[in-house]
């Protein structure tokens, strides 16, 4: 029974986290690159509510997508910030209101590098476009 709805499925991350979580207990979403029994996704237009009335056992909720390739962020930042800022906050609100929790999945890059081994008490300081976000 799929308990777990994984937002960014089909990426690197996300297929990794299918293998170690078990396709038997997770509901994948794919933008452009299709996956095995995943659903289609689109930060844009999400169809949360859709996805949960089709799968009632769904309690948590990955988010671990958006616009991660560093030479689209560079051409078109606006774009996105749209999708990794606005985009996100839009979702991880509708989960909450939906009863899901959600579960938020970012690199350390917001952090200089100077120091590694970073803890959430550690201050950020990001140096590229993408960890500003």
């Amino acid at each position: 029974m799929k308990d777990l709805l994984l937002i960014g499925g089909s990426g690197f991350l996300g297929r990794k986290l299918i293998q170690e979580l078990g396709r038997q207990r997770v509901l994948s979403t794919y933008f452009k690159n299709k996956s095995e029994d995943g659903v289609y996704f689109d930060f844009a237009d999400p169809n949360l509510q859709n996805i949960v009335s089709q799968h009632q056992n769904l309690k948590y909720a990955i988010i671990s997508g958006g616009v991660i390739d560093f030479g689209r962020i560079r051409e078109n930042p606006s774009f996105a910030r749209y999708i990794n800022v606005d985009c996100v906050e839009k979702i991880i609100s509708e989960l909450a209101t939906l009863g899901i929790t959600p579960i938020f999945i970012s690199s350390e890059s917001v952090f200089d590098g100077t120091k590694g081994n970073y803890t959430e008490a550690n201050l950020p300081n990001p140096q590229i476009e993408y960890a500003k976000q």
